[in-house]
């Protein structure tokens, strides 16, 4: 992908993460999907990542401020955003509906709440203007931020 969609620039590196992001939620799906079975993963850190990835969707599916400046950043970074966050709703229904019998609550302790707030107070007061749009600028920041965190849960 990096010889033939993007412009051999260094930020050919965020559209890369995105990917590999995308690929590590879409087969956790297709794991949870196949054992039908939640257990093991924690709901809070799924319900942080939904939150994080909608945030960024928020920002970068209206604006281009925060895409990667080569060709990939036009679609490839976009439709990767999208399937992590379609697999994360994916593995959130299947956490409050489908296999709510396999999640173990007890072992969940840390709460999404814990870092949503926190994050959100500090992205609305430090926060780029890449954008030039003060919620697309902080919804991005607040995404960046929350991500830094989901995952201890």
């Amino acid at each position: 992908m990096f010889w033939f969609f993007s412009s051999w620039d260094f930020s050919f590196i965020l559209t890369l993460s995105t990917l590999v992001q995308a690929f590590g939620f879409i087969l956790l799906t297709l794991k949870v999907s196949r054992a039908k079975s939640i257990s093991g993963l924690s709901r809070n850190t799924l319900v942080c990542y939904a939150i994080c990835l909608l945030a960024r969707l928020s920002s970068i599916l209206v604006y281009e401020g925060y895409l990667p400046y080569d060709s990939t950043g036009d679609f490839i970074y976009r439709a990767c955003e999208i399937a992590t966050f379609a697999s994360c709703g994916i593995l959130l229904y299947f956490s409050f509906v489908a296999y709510k019998r396999s999640y173990n609550a007890e072992l969940d302790t840390f709460k999404w709440y814990y870092f949503t707030v926190p994050a959100l107070i500090f992205a609305m007061l430090f926060h780029p203007s890449l954008n030039m749009r003060y919620y697309a600028d902080v919804a991005w920041t607040f995404a960046l931020y929350l991500e830094s965190t989901a995952m201890l849960p």
